[in-house]
């Protein structure tokens, strides 16, 4: 019923989702399930606290996985399983992205309606509602809390959304996930990969985006495979020196199983691909990986085959959380050398001062003392090595770090998102984060977030960020 609590009511769809399957009716369970991704944004609305939404979104993983996959298994178009994809995954990130997309579209074909839009975007992702005062003319009273306050402005926005997608058929699709050309144009000349999990059918999907076509391959990677191979990564990533001979042993036999189940078919895919276009292979293809849920915890650019050269020497491989970041990084369009205080540092950053001095002068190394210096000074510079230790949160991974100056000094997801949303810098350029973690998110419940260190920076603007699981 549509008076019952959104929690409930996607309860209930996935509940009946299970029974539908189960009776090989498939079809009737996607719709239910498509239904529930698009309550997503009820559940989890964009004036709600972002502790609030990651805890509300954390009941509900894997959602938007087995919508898609659901879309796949009848025989739904693919695009539809990229864009339910798109909907359900990087929920509060994507709120991120609200406050930055590039709407140069809607200025040029209605400067009215952007002004109004423009307006409202940033009253809605200001991060600090404590100066509201009667001048601001939804706030009718000073005493109405600031959530309040938020959420009148959040009901505006979606109703100027509605405008603008009804007032011209060039803007009908007006922050909405992508289409088929836009998702092609997106791929360019290179790969987009999504990989995905389904809990309720038991299987794995790979989407394949290229600049002919979207298509999608079934891989035979089972939910047990899957279940065994996270933790086994994590194990050996945690092992120490006294273990770690074991520990490569272990690694080999997930990288080959990884290459086996996942990788390997998706590479066959793509050079038959390169062949069938007439593309001429003069070097390995670039592809972006966007691994969903389980998924995003594995190397899948590690992989490989038994004793034969892997993904590594056969693909340039990246990673990004969702298409949207991949589209927000490249409408950027950038030499920074940094070290914090921490043990071992130094002889890192001293050394890669010493090599790069010797071919450019546009090499500053910087001893950052607190967050905040880190903060002001990355803004400035194009290219960023940033050496320092790292940590992952396995509860609360907004709360993933960088160490400064001391173990007390952190650099959160957290401080970085909140200056993103505040900042309207734009910039462009590669992010080298040398730290442990600082691509790692463990907490299993909130896998279709994305929260990590790297995905921070990434919607910081920087179009290239390397980091480490």
């Amino acid at each position: 019923m549509d008076t019952a609590p959104v929690i409930d009511r996607i309860f209930a769809a996935r509940k009946a989702a299970e029974i539908h399957v189960r009776a090989a009716a498939a079809d009737k369970a996607f719709i239910l399930l498509h239904h529930a991704v698009n309550l997503l944004l009820l559940l989890s609305p964009r004036w709600m606290d972002d502790p609030d939404r990651r805890f509300v979104l954390s009941r509900v993983s894997g959602l938007a996985e087995d919508a898609a996959a659901l879309a796949l298994t009848v025989g739904r178009q693919v695009v539809d399983a990229a864009a339910i994809l798109e909907s359900g995954r990087g929920v509060v990130l994507g709120s991120v992205l609200d406050g930055r997309d590039d709407v140069s579209q809607l200025q040029r074909l209605n400067p009215d309606l952007y002004a109004r839009f423009d307006t409202l975007r940033n009253r809605l992702f200001r991060s600090d509602w404590s100066d509201l005062d009667e001048t601001v003319s939804l706030a009718t009273e000073k005493s109405i809390s600031s959530q309040v306050q938020r959420r009148q402005v959040s009901e505006q926005y979606d109703a100027l959304l509605r405008e603008i997608r009804s007032i011209d058929p060039r803007l009908a699709h007006f922050q909405l996930p992508m289409g088929l050309g836009e998702l092609q144009s997106l791929a360019n000349d290179s790969y987009i990969v999504i990989v995905l999990e389904s809990q309720l059918l038991m299987q794995t999907f790979a989407i394949v985006i290229s600049r002919s076509k979207i298509h999608h391959l079934k891989l035979n990677l089972q939910g047990v495979l899957v279940s065994w191979l996270v933790p086994l990564f994590r194990r050996c990533s945690d092992a120490d020196l006294r273990t770690m001979s074991q520990a490569g042993q272990v690694m080999t036999t997930g990288l080959v199983n990884l290459w086996d189940h996942i990788v390997g078919p998706v590479l066959r895919y793509i050079k038959d691909l390169d062949i069938e276009n007439l593309r001429p292979v003069k070097e390995p293809p670039r592809i972006w990986w966007i691994a969903c849920g389980a998924l995003s915890q594995l190397p899948l650019h590690a992989a490989h085959p038994t004793n034969r050269p892997g993904c590594m020497h056969r693909a340039i491989s990246s990673y990004v959380p969702t298409l949207r970041t991949l589209r927000f990084a490249r409408e950027e369009q950038l030499s920074f050398l940094q070290a914090s205080g921490a043990y071992g540092v130094e002889d890192e950053a001293d050394e890669l001062y010493e090599c790069l001095s010797s071919v450019t002068e546009a090499v500053v190394k910087v001893r950052q003392r607190s967050t905040a210096e880190v903060l002001q000074t990355v803004h400035k510079f194009d290219i960023v090595h940033f050496a320092c230790h790292g940590e992952s949160d396995q509860n609360d991974p907004s709360r993933s770090c960088s160490t400064i100056a001391t173990h007390a000094d952190r650099l959160t997801v957290r401080d970085i998102l909140r200056e993103t949303v505040r900042s309207s810098s734009r910039k462009t350029g590669m992010l080298f984060l040398s730290g442990c973690s600082t691509a790692d998110n463990p907490a299993s419940h909130l896998g279709d977030e994305c929260i990590h260190l790297a995905a921070a920076y990434h919607l910081a603007g920087f179009s290239h960020v390397v980091g480490t699981l």
